[in-house]
């Protein structure tokens, strides 16, 4: 589901991909790239303007204890997006 996901959003079709994620997370609640998930759930919000909820997933993605990189752009993205600019250069430091 999780590939679904992205593909989903990336297509386009971000309100469907949330659902994807959803999925995901349920049926594999302990997986190690759940910052993945999460993250990419994060990018599904922005494409649909929810800044406020993106930018929660994107801080629930770098609390997993595997959390790479990719998991602190979407909160520097939601951030930019709600015109909170040092706090978005702050979250790429």
């Amino acid at each position: 589901y999780f590939g679904r996901a992205h593909s989903l959003w990336m297509s386009g079709r971000a309100e469907e991909a949330i659902l994807s994620h959803d999925q995901a997370m349920r049926l594999s609640p302990r997986d190690p790239i759940m910052w993945a998930f999460m993250a990419s759930k994060a990018i599904a919000l922005i494409l649909l303007g929810r800044y406020e909820e993106s930018l929660d997933w994107a801080l629930r993605a770098q609390r997993q204890p595997t959390a790479a990189l990719w998991a602190y752009l979407p909160e520097a993205c939601a951030l930019a997006l709600l015109d909170r600019l040092d706090e978005a250069a702050a979250a790429l430091d």
